[in-house]
C-alpha cells in the first residue's frame, strides 16, 4: 500500500454509510483520473437504482481502501458506472510519515528494498 497510497489494493464504495460496491482493476485514464471495475455488493433495488443513476453525489459517497478501511477524503467520481467501470479522481489515502518512513518509502519506490 505504501507504494501508491492505496490505489492498487482496491476500494469499497459506501453510499449513505452502506457498503454497496467494490472497485478493482485500476486503469490510468487521464491526468489525475483512474478508472476501476465496479462490482455491486448489493441486490437491493433502491440501492442499485441509486448507484446506476446520478447517485454518486460526493456528499453521499465515501471511498474506503480495502486494506486499512481508511477513507479517501477528497475522492469523487466523474459519473455513475458505465460499462461496469467508474472514473474517479483523488482516490488515495494520505499518511503522516516520519522521516525514516519517508526514506524507506523512497528506497522502496526506487526498488532498492523489498
Amino acid at each position: 500500500m505504501a507504494a501508491n497510497d492505496g490505489r492498487d489494493e482496491g476500494w469499497f464504495v459506501e453510499w449513505r454509510g452502506i457498503r454497496v460496491a467494490e472497485l478493482t482493476d485500476r486503469r490510468w485514464e487521464d491526468m489525475f483520473w483512474d478508472s476501476y471495475r465496479c462490482t455491486l455488493l448489493t441486490e437491493q433495488p433502491d440501492l442499485v437504482q441509486a448507484l446506476q443513476s446520478s447517485g454518486w453525489d460526493p456528499r453521499e459517497v465515501t471511498f474506503r481502501t480495502r486494506i486499512t478501511d481508511q477513507p479517501a477524503p477528497h475522492a469523487f467520481a466523474s459519473h455513475p458506472p458505465r460499462d461496469g467501470r467508474v472514473t474517479v479522481r483523488s482516490l488515495y489515502v494520505s499518511f503522516d510519515l516520519t522521516w525514516r518512513e519517508r526514506a524507506f518509502l523512497l528506497l522502496f519506490r526506487l526498488g532498492l528494498v523489498k
